[in-house]
């Protein structure tokens, strides 16, 4: 700042529920910040600033006061007496509850991010804030694979998530996201009642293989559907949901049977 080299903390608290004690929190891990900066440098003449930031994902605004003033319950005459005695700071408060989808400012990964987590406790991870083809043309490297894992452990209708999954007009985006459902619903299986485990994964696969070529070509031949039916090569599954996914033509797909 004006030609001078400052040392600025920013302290970030990602919040899923309002705590009427944010505020005394903040505080503890600010002077937390301060004794180890000045443990790790005793020559140290002076303290480094802090900026905290709330970034609260809540779908109802939060009633506590972003001030840690607030936490103190005296009468006005007598407040005023003790406040210069008093530490006091004010927070940074970003509600998701009062912001629209669309009104949400960043890269492109940080709006989808700010998107998911608006979503989630309104039951909207598969709206199409959430499934922005633009946006997501958009996104990083590694992003959208971390962007599936976070809605499937968020325990999205499986069924709603793979017609989305259709969808999506990248065809590695959706393969992506199929390839870890399927992991997911895999590992869920292993988790539970092992019995039958191998007969209920290939049955899921065929039904994503059908479910793509319907969405994808509106109507499935009834003979194409028996053979994909008859499949119970798992590694031929695999291959043959690849292949729903990117090829051009029923045709095309019947040319892999």
């Amino acid at each position: 700042f004006h030609g001078k080299e400052t040392l600025l903390y920013i302290l970030f608290e990602h919040q899923s529920r309002e705590d009427p004690w944010m505020a005394f929190r903040l505080l503890k891990y600010m002077v937390r910040i301060w004794d180890q900066r000045s443990k790790a440098q005793p020559s140290l003449s002076s303290l480094p600033a802090i900026l905290p930031v709330v970034l609260a994902q809540d779908k109802t605004l939060w009633k506590t006061p972003p001030h840690f003033h607030a936490l103190f319950d005296l009468p006005p005459e007598e407040w005023r007496l003790v406040a210069p005695y008093t530490p006091e700071f004010i927070f940074k408060l970003i509600q998701l509850a009062e912001m629209p989808f669309d009104a949400l400012k960043g890269t492109a990964a940080g709006i989808m991010t700010l998107r998911a987590l608006k979503a989630t406790p309104l039951g909207e991870l598969l709206g199409d804030a959430v499934w922005d083809k633009q946006l997501m043309d958009k996104l990083p490297e590694g992003y959208w694979d971390r962007l599936v894992r976070f809605m499937l452990n968020a325990d999205v209708d499986m069924a709603a998530f793979q017609r989305k999954v259709f969808e999506v007009r990248n065809p590695e985006l959706s393969l992506t996201a199929m390839t870890l459902a399927e992991q997911f619903r895999q590992q869920g299986l292993k988790e539970g009642d092992q019995k039958g485990i191998q007969k209920g994964v290939q049955k899921g696969v065929r039904d994503s293989i059908l479910g793509a070529l319907q969405v994808r070509f509106e109507v499935v031949p009834e003979g194409l559907a028996e053979s994909v039916n008859g499949i119970t090569d798992s590694t031929k599954l695999t291959e043959l949901l690849k292949r729903a996914i990117r090829c051009t033509s029923l045709d095309d797909f019947a040319a892999g049977l």
